[in-house]
């Protein structure tokens, strides 16, 4: 994967949101997250997502994290933070694709 410029920044300045600076971009940001060394060089993570993503769809491969591996993802963080307002263990109905309760 060749980067020549990134395809997006996110700055905490800037007050308006497009399509790809979200809620999840400022996450990132406020935790000092947004970048990434690789053989040296300072990436935006933003970036290589993006580049990586468009090059799977141009080359029709597959991403590092494909839909099953954020819906896994979220799924799991859903279930941690439902456990902890409850107070209750949560399991995963996969029949349902639903957060149960025991």
């Amino acid at each position: 994967m060749s980067i020549k410029k990134p395809v997006v920044n996110y700055s905490i300045e800037n007050l308006e949101i497009d399509g790809l600076t979200s809620a999840t971009s400022k996450y990132f940001a406020d935790r000092g997250l947004m970048y990434t060394y690789q053989e040296g060089k300072l990436y935006d993570t933003t970036s290589l997502h993006l580049s990586e993503w468009l090059d799977c769809i141009r080359k029709g491969g597959t991403p590092s994290c494909a839909i099953e591996q954020g819906f896994e993802e979220a799924i799991t963080s859903h279930m941690a933070t439902e456990s902890y307002r409850s107070g209750r263990k949560v399991y995963w109905d996969a029949d349902k694709e639903k957060i149960a309760f025991n």
